[in-house]
């Protein structure tokens, strides 16, 4: 992996450890190498979730932005082992945590249809910047 992704992955990464931080729930990072699947586990106070962020990227199809993520790690497999998928769209500050329950199986997920906003945990603005 490249170190531009890595930076863009790191990101993503440290907007959902800042939500959950805000919202008083404890934040747990598995040991290096040992946890593949999951990038970061957010301890609510009842229960604790494994959860993979995934940084959502802008595509323009017929002219219009289609805001996807893929879902899917270099090999093409699913993250079936995780509660959560947390998928940040940097450009505009937003933060969908959707539980695994409603895309098991899926490689991709389109966000622009409203169809997750029940998920949609931090709000940003709603214009991509120029």
């Amino acid at each position: 992996m490249n170190s531009k992704a890595v930076q863009r992955g790191a990101v993503a990464e440290s907007s959902v450890c800042t939500w959950a931080l805000k919202q008083g729930y404890l934040v747990l990072f598995p040991a290096r190498g040992l946890a593949p699947h999951y990038d970061l586990a957010i301890d609510n106070g009842v229960s604790i979730s494994k959860v993979q962020v995934k940084r959502a990227h802008v595509r323009y199809d017929r002219r219009t932005p289609q805001l996807r993520a893929n879902l899917t790690d270099g090999d093409g497999s699913t993250y079936d082992s995780v509660d959560a998928v947390a998928i940040v769209d940097v450009d505009t500050d937003r933060i969908w945590l959707i539980p695994m329950m409603f895309i098991r199986g899926q490689k991709t997920i389109g966000l622009q249809s409203g169809r997750y906003d029940a998920w949609l945990v931090q709000c940003g603005q709603t214009d991509y910047p120029s």
